[in-house]
């Protein structure tokens, strides 16, 4: 709610004054979440369309384009099958952990996201082979900009990693522990709850 008041008053009192790139950041941004919202990808396709080839061509990304590679990520993950027939996807997952050499600190966030949505969609395409390069890279954003809000999520995607890929009960476990932990140390109930939950519903599967 905050959120949204604040880009209210953004387009409201700013954005005519704003130069074009920040203008393209803050339409980016806001497609970005009534897409997640609504699971509608009718959001923010114009952007895509008029930017998102040439996004992709870049050898490096800025914090613009991986707002609208974020946007293009959801818009997938709303369309599971055009994921595995997209060409662009397992190419840019690649050349995501590259983008930590050239991003300053308070950019990491955004790279962060972006990786942790690659990291659900690898698992529904079942390109599991890509997931500890992020793993670990996601790892080091955490502790270099020392936020672990995404920590439990994070190791939520680790055991589920060693459970049905390495098919490891011990390795998984431990992850579950640490997940209920972290979400214990940043005080969310709520997330305890859904992780006990999940991992309940895994050991009857």
């Amino acid at each position: 709610e905050q959120r949204n008041q604040m880009l209210t008053i953004i387009y409201d009192e700013y954005y005519d004054e704003l130069p074009e790139e920040e203008k393209i950041a803050i339409d980016a941004f806001q497609s970005k979440i009534d897409a997640f919202q609504t699971k509608s990808t009718q959001y923010g396709k114009s952007i895509l369309d008029d930017y998102f080839e040439q996004v992709i061509r870049k050898t490096m990304f800025d914090v613009n384009d991986l707002l609208i590679i974020h946007l293009y990520l959801i818009h997938l993950d709303s369309e599971p099958e055009n994921i595995i027939e997209n060409q662009y996807f397992l190419e840019m997952v690649n050349r995501l952990h590259d983008q930590m050499e050239v991003m300053n600190l308070n950019e990491l966030f955004v790279l962060r996201d972006v990786m942790m949505t690659s990291v659900g969609i690898l698992g529904k395409i079942e390109a599991y082979d890509l997931m500890p390069s992020l793993f670990n890279a996601l790892d080091k954003i955490m502790v270099l900009t020392q936020d672990f809000q995404k920590k439990p999520i994070l190791n939520l995607l680790k055991w589920k990693y060693e459970l049905y890929v390495n098919k490891d009960q011990v390795a998984a476990y431990q992850y579950y522990e640490d997940a209920v932990k972290f979400a214990q140390l940043i005080g969310n109930d709520y997330l305890v709850r859904r992780i006990k939950e999940d991992w309940e519903e895994e050991e009857h599967l």
